[in-house]
């Protein structure tokens, strides 16, 4: 809602309908994708200075949320780009254990994941910074692994590249509305559809 608001230019006062401190309670409460989702929301909103003011006060509470639930162990920002440097989960590890040359693709992509998961939500919580870059530690130490190119790894990718998906959605939303006076109410009606379908097929084919 904060996104849209903003976005369509409707007139809403931010410090009455989310207090600061409900805001900064947010940091600590909510789940990380909903509190990326939130500050994306707010920023892209059109709430200008009082809401930029809030984030860069409490940049370090949430840089210090995302290391904890994202084993990050450090990471880097330099007002621009801002890196993250996390720990491969160790449990993939064992999974990614395997001779076969399929399965070492496989799990690169996976490491690829590993990456692009933490670089999305970076870019939600710190929507400020135009770059986003990643390293992944701990997931090469088998020698199977050692000769792959390391899909953790990224060197900074532009914050368009993470368009905000509330924008992305609305074409499949907007498609789904225009396609329901087309389809059957029923599943009677779909099963007639398909045989009328069927038998007029047949038909054509008869007549070549």
């Amino acid at each position: 809602m904060a996104f849209w608001t903003g976005r369509l230019g409707v007139s809403w006062p931010l410090s009455d309908w989310l207090p600061e401190s409900d805001l900064k309670k947010a940091i600590n409460v909510l789940p990380i994708e909903e509190l990326s989702d939130l500050i994306l929301g707010l920023f892209q909103g059109g709430y200008g200075d009082p809401f930029n003011r809030w984030l860069e006060k409490n940049r370090s509470r949430i840089a210090a949320r995302f290391q904890k639930e994202t084993q990050t162990v450090a990471l880097e920002d330099d007002g621009e780009k801002i890196t993250t440097h996390f720990i491969v989960k160790l449990d993939q590890e064992k999974d990614y254990a395997s001779d076969s040359e399929s399965n070492s693709h496989e799990h690169k992509d996976l490491f690829n994941e590993e990456a692009v998961q933490r670089l999305s939500i970076l870019r939600k919580l710190f929507p400020d910074r135009s770059e986003f870059a990643s390293q992944g530690y701990g997931h090469r130490l088998l020698p199977d692994l050692i000769s792959l190119n390391d899909s953790t790894v990224k060197s900074g990718i532009p914050s368009f590249r993470f368009p905000p998906y509330w924008l992305t959605s609305v074409n499949s939303t907007f498609r789904g509305l225009g396609e329901m006076p087309q389809r059957p109410m029923t599943w009677d009606e779909y099963i007639q559809a398909i045989f009328n379908l069927r038998q007029g097929v047949i038909s054509n084919v008869k007549q070549l």
